[in-house]
């Protein structure tokens, strides 16, 4: 991409995307997509997107499953972290 003429072709007429790294949490790889809907509607609220970052978070800094679903039951709750 050159100018930013061709970025808004790209994305807005074209519904193209940067790729996303395949190193990327799962669940922050499903959030972009989600955010990048064409319909406006489709996209998720503010509400929807808050209580992911606490497990981004914790997917980008745990890598073992067992670990994470240990900190899930022990320091998450509905609603964050439990401090």
């Amino acid at each position: 991409v050159k100018t930013i003429e061709e970025l808004k072709e790209r994305v807005v007429s074209k519904g193209e995307r940067p790729p996303i790294p395949d190193y990327s949490p799962r669940t922050l790889t499903k959030l972009i997509e989600k955010c990048w809907a064409q319909d406006a509607a489709e996209r998720p609220a503010f509400t929807e997107i808050i209580p992911l970052f606490d497990l981004i978070i914790l997917e980008a800094i745990i890598q073992d499953k067992i670990g994470r679903k240990l900190w899930r039951k022990h320091f998450l709750g509905k609603d964050g972290l439990r401090v």
